[in-house]
């Protein structure tokens, strides 16, 4: 294509009209260095020809005028930006956003005085009465997890004012207090989704590229480091959200434009799945002593992990068209049977 017709495209922001293959060959025409789906090759264009500026200084201008808005920026730069303004730059994609919305409305709290609230379970009008020993036992879900010593996770729906009975009727994972990390991660990743204010495909690319993939690289480092129940919560977010929200597997373009690590991450799904279920009951958390037995759990996270095969395969049947998934399926499935 020449010059003189994308160019036009570029400054008419009509580069949309063309296809990925296209964009891709405009930036190797020109040397430059751009990766992503179509809308990211776009973003590299317009960057590269000085027609839109930097995401990370379009966010810090953002930033400055008071406007919490969200936009598609990697999460290494997310922490650059968190760095720079003096942020604590460990967490996920949405942990890093929280603080920097957070820190445009001035409403950034300091680590130090966020953990005295968290603790406390108060606002900061409360915090003096909390230190005073008032404190009142927590209702539902939560009381009964400290009840129980443990993070509750209800594989069946149950209302929020449940007795321990209801609880223990219902399928239930009961897990150390340390997995309480899980459902911080999966409420990240549906308030990045809430907040997402293109289509369904783009946002699916957007839970691949920036949490899923992300969490499953966190897992197979702590399956080689052997830390199991580092490893198991990591593959809890994949396998429990993934029970709520199928869509992200197939409808998605995370095969066409980073087929590599698409690859990578069934084929690690199966790897570390194998090995944490070769661990022990004890390695991996299963006797609490108020729950239900290990017996009960080690079945319970067995139906997980086989629940998030069948979704795997339900997706593959859907008569979509996602070629790479339809491949990816018989590649992983085929090779391992979980328990």
């Amino acid at each position: 294509m020449h010059s003189s017709i994308w160019e036009k495209l570029a400054k008419d922001n009509k580069l949309d009209s063309l296809k990925t293959v296209e964009l891709e060959g405009i930036c190797r025409s020109k040397g430059w260095t751009c990766t992503g789906n179509k809308s990211d090759l776009i973003k590299e264009i317009r960057i590269k020809m000085g027609l839109q500026s930097n995401q990370i200084e379009a966010v810090k201008e953002i930033m400055l005028n008071g406007k919490a808005l969200k936009l598609p920026i990697p999460q290494g730069e997310l922490k650059q930006l968190c760095k720079d303004n003096g942020l604590p730059v460990s967490g996920t994609v949405g942990a890093l956003w929280e603080r920097l919305v957070l820190l445009s409305q001035g409403k950034w709290v300091p680590p130090s005085k966020e953990r005295v609230r968290r603790s406390t379970g108060a606002s900061p009008s409360t915090t003096a009465s909390a230190k005073s020993g008032s404190k009142a036992p927590r209702a539902g879900i939560p009381g009964l997890e400290d009840e129980l010593g443990g993070a509750l996770f209800m594989l069946e729906p149950l209302g929020e004012n449940c007795t321990k009975e209801q609880v223990f009727a219902k399928e239930h994972l009961l897990l150390p207090k340390s997995f309480s990390k899980v459902k911080t991660e999966i409420k990240d990743i549906e308030k990045a989704a809430d907040d997402w204010d293109y289509g369904d495909t783009s946002l699916n690319n957007m839970i691949w590229d920036s949490y899923m993939s992300n969490v499953m690289m966190e897992a197979s480092v702590f399956v080689t480091s052997k830390l199991w129940r580092d490893a198991l919560a990591s593959m809890l977010v994949i396998a429990l959200y993934t029970r709520m929200n199928e869509n992200w597997l197939w409808d998605n373009e995370f095969y066409d434009y980073d087929a590599e690590n698409f690859w990578i991450f069934f084929e690690s799904a199966e790897d570390n799945w194998k090995a944490i279920l070769e661990q022990t009951d004890a390695v991996l958390g299963l006797e609490l002593p108020k729950g239900k037995g290990r017996e009960y759990y080690r079945e319970m996270l067995n139906k997980v992990v086989r629940g998030f095969q069948r979704t795997l395969n339900s997706a593959v049947n859907n008569d979509n068209e996602n070629e790479g998934l339809r491949r990816a399926s018989t590649k992983t499935t085929t090779k391992q049977s979980f328990p």
